[in-house]
This record gives C-alpha cells, structure tokens and sequence, in this order.
C-alpha cells in the first residue's frame, strides 16, 4: 500500500497503465497490493470490478486495477540466538529457497537479530555478492543471546523506511523460531503500523525450536505457569497477516500444522511460493478519504459477489490497514531510528 499526492497528469498516468508513479502534489491516493489464491494455486486475470474494498468499513470506488509483476526490495532477517543454534541446517535450506527466488532486477539487504538488530548487508541489487555473504555468514554464524522478535521486525520496517522511493515492493522475510522475550514492545499493531508507513509486507519461515513449542503449549492448566518464565507475546505471525504476508511453518508446533501452509505441505517449496505470490500482485488505486495525517485506518479486500461466486475458496493476501501520510518533517522523524552495523 502506498498513499500518493496526485494530480490530474498522475491520474492520466495510471488509467494508461503506467506501474512507476511518482509523488506529486494535489489528489491523494491510495494504492494497495493483493494476491488472490485458491486450493489450485493463483488466480489470474481478474479485473478491477471483480474486487470490494472497504476502508474504515466504507465501501470505496476504486479508479484503476491491474495485475503485474514488480521487482522486489527485501530484508531477509535471520534469527541468530541459542535456541537457533540447533536449527542451521533447516536455516540454510530455506534461505536458499528464498534467494532462489530472486531475480535480477531486485535488491536485497541482510539482517541478524538476537537480542539487537544488525545489519549485515545493506540494499544492494548484487544478488550474486548476497547468496555468497549468506552462505558464508550462516556457516561461520555465532549463535547466542536471547530472541527479540517483535523488535527485529520493527527495526528492518524502519531500516526500509529510512530508505529512498521503493524500487520494488517492499518485503521482509524472517527465518525465526517466533517465541521471544522482548518486553519493551508488545504492540503488534504499532508493529504492524511501522510497515505500514515503510510500505512493507512481512512474511516469515518459522522454524520450531524449544521455545516454540513451550509458548505454544496449548494445555490451559499450563499458561499461567509459562506466563511467570515467558513472554507470550513475542511473535510475529499476526503481524504478518496485517502486513499482507504470510508465515510458513517448517514443522507442527502447538495448534499449527505444517499441512496448513500455504500452497504445499513442504515448508520450503510454500516459502518460494510466498515470495513469487510477493512479486505478482493485484494493484487496486482508489481516493484517500480525509483524515488527519498519521491516522491509522483499516482496509477490508474482497472479491465482488459476482467474482466470489466464480470463485469460492479464493483467499485474499493483502494489507489490513494504512497510515495517512504525514508531514515531511514528521516522516523523518519517525524514519530516524538505530540499527546496529556490524559483521557476522
């Protein structure tokens, strides 16, 4: 989703198809990313009128719809604490997975979290010069400390907000066990709000580990007992589904099933999905109702009546909300943020 100040050669621009659109002054839009999936895999060819679309439970008239493909701007964040010490193996597999499906054309950054958040590798379009710092950075990995989690995906939505106009869309990835102990932020939705405004989706491959499994523990005699030792609220996987991404699940932990990934049963194989699904997407434009700046709304996307009968096991992966833009000033000052710099 991205909130633009446009006028009249900004509107001449998208009904012509035009998919880089710059900020301008005048008319505000709003642009918002959608997948649309089913049982059978993506669902192509829908046109504007086949969506509703409500924000703040207002239904809205969308101006323009198309579907494209987009090169991507992501953060791949990699969970480096004790309790991941054990899980390299499947780390590595699924970060290959992932840079697999990069292309030329996108730009990634690197990030590893514990009890901070580093970067390791700054945006950058060498994809080669990436798989190898991965690849590298993983083998000679130092596990340790504590994980951060809700924290980690704050600092890589401010890392991409702090960054010029998106050259792609925006997305993070995590690869974490998703059972933390932060305690200095257990607001998801701000959480979720920090994407927002950095125009960013996150997905995540959870990997189970000890943790994962205690603070999913879904015994009721047992919660008050974890509640004493653990924080159980340090996990991202609402975060997601308010960001428009999705979480993939490498084994069964709790009430999660691995069966009930996305697209296919094997963790990996879903999580090359969830990153092509990232780059083909539906772009819906409709008029930004007033607010005043850095007001949260919500977004509901669905398929029209007529679509949804054509369709009905279709699953719609978008944003639930947005924030309207505030002044320049503000903007920065919100985007000032630190992030550790350091190597691996």
């Amino acid at each position: 989703m991205r909130c633009f100040k446009a006028g009249a050669a900004f509107l001449c621009a998208v009904l012509a198809g035009a998919q880089d659109i710059p900020f301008k002054s005048g008319i505000s839009i709003v642009e918002i990313d959608a997948a649309v999936v089913s049982k059978a895999g993506p669902i192509e060819g829908l046109q504007m009128n086949d969506f509703a679309v409500e924000d703040n439970r207002q239904p809205v008239k969308l101006r323009y719809g198309s579907q494209d493909e987009s090169p991507l701007d992501v953060v791949l964040v990699f969970e480096l604490t004790k309790a991941m010490a054990s899980k390299l193996t499947q780390i590595r597999a699924a970060a290959e997975m992932a840079m697999a499906e990069l292309r030329e054309g996108d730009r990634v950054a690197v990030m590893t979290f514990s009890e901070e958040a580093r970067i390791q590798q700054p945006l950058t379009g060498d994809l080669k010069a990436v798989k190898v710092l991965v690849r590298n950075g993983l083998y000679g990995a130092a596990f340790g400390g504590t994980p951060y989690i809700l924290p980690a995906a704050e600092a890589a939505a401010k890392y991409l907000a702090a960054q010029p106009e998106p050259h792609g869309r925006r997305v993070v990835v995590m690869f974490t066990g998703d059972a933390g102990f932060a305690l200095k932020d257990q607001n998801h939705m701000g959480v979720a709000k920090d994407l927002w405004e950095a125009d960013a989706s996150l997905s995540a491959m959870v990997i189970p580990n000890a943790l994962t499994r205690i603070t999913r523990d879904t015994d009721p005699t047992h919660y008050r007992l974890l509640a004493g030792f653990f924080n159980l609220y340090d996990y991202i996987d609402d975060v997601a589904e308010e960001t428009g991404g999705e979480v993939v699940y490498s084994a069964s932990v709790g009430s999660v099933r691995q069966q009930d990934n996305p697209y296919t049963v094997n963790a990996n194989a879903s999580l090359r999905e969830v990153m092509r699904q990232m780059r083909r997407r539906y772009r819906l434009y409709f008029d930004m109702p007033q607010g005043k700046p850095g007001q949260r709304r919500q977004i509901h996307i669905d398929l029209s009546p007529e679509a949804r009968a054509v369709h009905p096991d279709a699953r719609i992966i978008g944003r639930r909300g947005y924030v309207i833009p505030k002044t320049s000033t503000e903007k920065r000052q919100l985007e000032e943020g630190h992030v550790d710099r350091s190597v691996w």
